[in-house]
């Protein structure tokens, strides 16, 4: 497995579920120095939850939100205050999406003992650090955390490769492979095939009938001459409704028996006769 270097706390922000002071807040656990020492030099350089003064106290947390909408991770490095921690329950890091449902979120790590280094990989947008004893009283005191991988935008050991500019989020940090697909208008591995004329959207499986130039790639806009005949909408994908036909499906079939007829040409569908009122013949479309 590769080893990346970057920690990426400076791409975010961090809260914490109370704060003791105005000196223990959450941004401590990612500024430096990196130590477990709670105090140097009279400054406070750790995180501290302020649960046995609070008169109704909340369970302990730490939590991290990317400024970005995702980024791939593979470890994490936790300096907890010297001599604070305990084997009395399970130390947990969760990741979600949202701030809202992390206890709900994927268990990045579960266990009676808190390492320095916690290996992993994924994708996240939130971290959460929970302490294993949660009760009112518990007091939260990290000193440093460190979230180390790679960017959206960029791969590789380094995080110095460029990811494909037409991934969907984050690319593999190995190869730089796309690991949500593309954008919409491109296929490929690497995202790096825009769709055929006349197809758009997620994977190309949209197609466009526009009457003269083809559609936008992602989103799949026609130019303002419309839509081929049968066909009607933005992206001209949608069929005429019955009784109706032609380019934008403008024209309507009245005459046709239960206002049938070809969506191309009008044509009645029914050739037996036409609506009393028109004259008989293919597109019923001349008054008696």
């Amino acid at each position: 497995m590769l080893l990346f270097i970057e920690n990426l706390t400076p791409s975010g922000q961090a809260s914490l579920s109370s704060t003791l002071t105005s000196t223990t807040k959450a941004i401590k656990a990612i500024q430096p120095p990196i130590s477990n020492t709670f105090m140097y030099q009279n400054h406070v350089l750790c995180t501290h939850t302020n649960g046995y003064r609070d008169e109704n106290p909340l369970p302990a947390w730490w939590m991290f939100e990317f400024s970005f909408e995702s980024a791939y991770i593979t470890e994490i490095q936790i300096y907890y205050r010297e001599g604070r921690t305990t084997n009395e329950g399970h130390h947990t890091v969760y990741t979600s999406n949202d701030s809202n449902t992390w206890t709900s979120g994927t268990v990045l790590y579960n266990g009676t003992i808190l390492p320095t280094e916690i290996h992993f990989d994924a994708i996240l947008q939130f971290l959460t650090y929970v302490p294993p004893v949660q009760n009112p009283t518990i007091e939260l005191e990290l000193c440093e955390i460190g979230i180390i991988g790679c960017p959206p935008t960029h791969y590789g050991p380094l995080c110095n490769t460029t990811c494909p500019q037409n991934c969907d989020g984050p690319c593999d940090l190995d190869v730089g492979l796309c690991t949500f697909g593309c954008i919409k208008g491109w296929i490929g591995n690497t995202c790096e095939q825009a769709c055929d004329d006349g197809y758009f959207g997620n994977k190309c499986a949209n197609r466009c009938h526009c009457l003269t130039e083809p559609c936008s790639k992602g989103e799949g806009i026609c130019p303002p001459s419309g839509c081929n005949e049968g066909w009607y909408g933005d992206s001209c994908n949608k069929e005429c409704k019955s009784g109706y036909f032609g380019r934008n499906c403008r024209e309507f079939c009245g005459g046709c028996i239960s206002n049938i007829c070809d969506k191309l040409n009008g044509l009645c569908t029914n050739t037996t006769g036409c609506k009393p009122g028109y004259l008989y013949e293919d597109y019923c479309n001349i008054s008696a």
